[in-house]
């Protein structure tokens, strides 16, 4: 670890007992060098306030004093070393501990939201006017529609509201008041899927299980892993691409 950084550790150390409690020691910040070591130590001390490091603050202070000043120290070089390797593998394990805590926290969430999902698409398969594709995905029509069919080059013109099984609502083209613009095969799989089984001036009604949607991966903030996703489609225009 670098030994600047425990420099810094141990002044900003020194100052938390000068800075505890009620009273507050009167400290004149006029001049650029104290503009400058005032600075210095809020940064410091911000570092400081993220670390896990558990010391004793008196023996910090001894240790820098005895440095500073040229007194013999009480602790071989060897033993120094070994101290501080010591305080590096236990931040290390520490920050390893947090990190898996957040990766367990995140699967925990993951498995709740994939277990809505399954248990949301069991109760829409049972509608009727509910199609399961062999994909998975589940399709609804709502209005049948007479124009053509897009395919995977088409570009279609759509309205359309994407909620969670929850009955969030992530996205809305109805909110925004203006209709979709975009390639059948640029958005995720089983809403291409969908959309091909549509006809212009149709309406349907999509559930997309996770593997079809973005699996494993979040999908801005209310997108979590493992979403499943609904879908209510309206095809305005399709557009064939140009010979």
């Amino acid at each position: 670890m670098n030994r600047l950084f425990f420099v810094f550790l141990a002044l900003a150390l020194m100052l938390v007992p000068a800075c505890s409690g009620n009273q507050k020691k009167d400290v004149k910040i006029e001049t650029d060098k104290q503009k400058i070591s005032y600075a210095l130590g809020v940064d410091i001390g911000t570092s400081l306030s993220q670390s896990a490091a558990d010391l004793d603050f008196a023996v910090v202070a001894k240790g820098l004093s005895d440095s500073a000043s040229g007194a013999d120290l009480a602790m071989t070089p060897e033993d120094m070393q070994a101290a501080l390797s010591k305080l590096q593998q236990e931040m290390q394990a520490e920050q390893q501990k947090r990190m898996q805590e957040q990766i367990e926290q995140m699967q925990a969430q993951m498995n709740k939201t994939i277990a809505a999902g399954k248990a949301y698409l069991e109760e829409n398969a049972k509608r009727e006017g509910v199609k399961t594709l062999p994909s998975g995905l589940q399709f609804e029509v709502i209005v049948e529609g007479e124009g053509p069919q897009p395919g995977s080059d088409d570009v279609v013109e759509i309205n359309y509201k994407g909620e969670l099984v929850n009955g969030t609502v992530f996205d809305s083209s109805y909110d925004r008041n203006k209709a979709a613009v975009f390639p059948v095969k640029g958005v995720i799989p089983g809403f291409s899927e969908g959309l091909q089984l549509m006809k212009e001036g149709g309406k349907a009604r999509m559930v997309i299980p996770p593997d079809l949607a973005y699996g494993d991966r979040q999908a801005g903030p209310e997108i979590l892993p493992g979403s499943t996703l609904v879908f209510e489609v309206e095809m305005l225009n399709v557009k064939k691409p140009s010979n």
